[in-house]
Order: structure tokens, then C-alpha cells, then sequence
């Protein structure tokens, strides 16, 4: 394997784990191996997996196969991904490019930054639902709460829907309960607590990926948001049952 094929998978695994459309996957290795001697690139991406199939110089066919087991939403890493492809065009070295690829590897902000970022994310929700500033403190507990569930869970690489589902039980299950001493807009703090959860960019990908014709990678992604939207709800409808308060 050349040092173009490894680059091109590297840069498929991230736009994989990243989210990204699997047309966008599929364009961005055939953009960097046809910098490359290799001849009838053919590429499939999947959310579960990438194949790529191509001819070197010696006209042997060369197949490669990569498996995807962690996904997240990072429009950051698939923006990246795309301006490094994209800079071959404008002389980038192949080897700068894979170092520049491997550096994306690593966690862009420490897990306090992330935290934080969720819990003010959380407040500027509930405030945008049309929370009162008055009542803003709460918006602002339950955000550190799931802060930290989320970061126990990902630590733990616990699976995402259990994750989903124990994270939301444990919010609706505290709101509600405090809702019974003190009297706030508990429906508006717990919806804007899951918007961090809420698989947008896992739907609206699947049905792009659906318009451009890849049914099976769009089909399970669909699957994979409606699950993750199950979850949510199952967790906030039985936190907020055991709390015992209608919101």
C-alpha cells in the first residue's frame, strides 16, 4: 500500500466516524487517489465500513477494506477532511496531507472544554425555547449534570442508545423531582437539554444520501436516528413517570 491509498483511507475512516454523507466519503478518495498512478478507483462507503478497489502500476487490482465502529457528529473533522483533499490541487505534498490527517486524530478540545460547552449549549437552549432568565440557574444545573453523564458514558465508551437512554432517565427523573419544590418551567429545561442528543445531522445525511441514491447507507442511517430518538424519549418518559410530575 502507497502512501496515496493509505491517505485516502485515513481520510475516509475520519468522514465515516465523523458522519459525513457517503457521496461526500466516496468523492474525497477518488479526488486523492486520482493524484496517483493507481487506474480504475472504485470506492463504496457504508456507515459501517469502506471498500475501495484499485489498479497500481503494475495492473494488479488492489482491495481494501476498512471497518467503522465509532460514529459521531464532526462537521469540524469533515470540513478539514475536505479543505486537506482539496489542497492537493493547490501542490499540497501527499506527505503533509497524511500528517495533517493524523493530527485530526486527536481531540481538537480537552473533555473541560467540551463540558462546558455543553452546559452554556444547554442554558442558550433553554433561554431560545423561551425559558426566564429568572429561572436560568436551573437550565444551567441540569446542563452540568448531563455534561458529566456524557462524559462518564463516552469514557466508558458506553453504546450510544444506552448512553441516550440513562442520560435522559437521569434528567427528567432529577428535574422533575426538583419541580416539586420549586416552581419552574421543568418542560422547557428538559427539552432543552437533549438538543445535544437530538440525531439531526444523522437524519438529515440519511436523507441526502437517499436523494443521491445510496439507499443503503441513507436507510441505515435513518434506522440509526430513529433509534437514537426512541431512546431519548423512552428515558425522558419514564424519568419524568417516576419523578411524578406531568410536565
Amino acid at each position: 500500500m502507497d502512501l496515496y491509498e493509505k491517505t485516502a483511507l485515513k481520510a475516509g475512516e475520519i468522514l465515516i466516524e465523523s458522519n459525513a454523507e457517503a457521496y461526500r466519503v466516496e468523492e474525497t478518495l477518488i479526488h486523492i487517489l486520482k493524484h496517483s498512478p493507481a487506474k480504475n478507483v472504485h470506492v463504496v462507503a457504508l456507515m459501517t465500513g469502506l471498500y475501495a478497489s484499485v489498479e497500481n502500476q503494475e495492473g494488479k487490482t488492489e482491495t481494501f477494506v476498512r471497518r467503522i465502529q465509532n460514529r459521531s457528529n464532526n462537521l469540524y473533522k469533515i470540513t478539514k477532511v475536505n479543505n486537506i483533499s482539496r489542497a492537493l490541487n493547490d501542490g499540497l505534498s501527499i506527505e503533509e496531507a497524511y500528517k495533517r490527517l493524523q493530527e485530526l486524530e486527536k481531540p481538537p478540545y480537552s473533555d473541560l472544554q467540551n463540558g462546558i460547552a455543553t452546559c452554556f449549549l444547554i442554558t442558550m437552549f433553554f433561554l431560545l425555547f423561551g425559558g426566564p432568565l429568572k429561572e436560568v440557574h436551573f437550565g444551567l444545573g441540569i446542563g452540568i449534570i448531563v455534561s458529566l453523564l456524557l462524559h462518564i458514558f463516552n469514557k466508558n465508551k458506553t453504546n450510544l442508545f444506552i448512553k441516550n437512554f440513562l442520560t435522559c432517565f437521569a434528567l427528567a427523573t432529577v428535574t422533575t423531582l426538583l419541580a416539586k419544590s420549586f416552581d419552574f418551567h421543568s418542560d422547557i429545561v428538559i427539552s432543552g437539554a437533549v438538543m445535544p442528543m437530538v440525531p439531526g445531522t444523522a437524519l438529515t445525511n440519511g436523507v441526502r444520501d437517499i436523494f443521491r441514491g445510496d439507499y443503503t447507507s441513507g436507510s441505515a442511517k435513518l434506522l440509526e436516528a430513529i433509534m437514537i430518538a426512541l431512546s431519548i424519549a423512552l428515558g425522558i418518559a419514564i424519568g419524568v413517570l417516576l419523578g411524578g410530575v406531568n410536565v
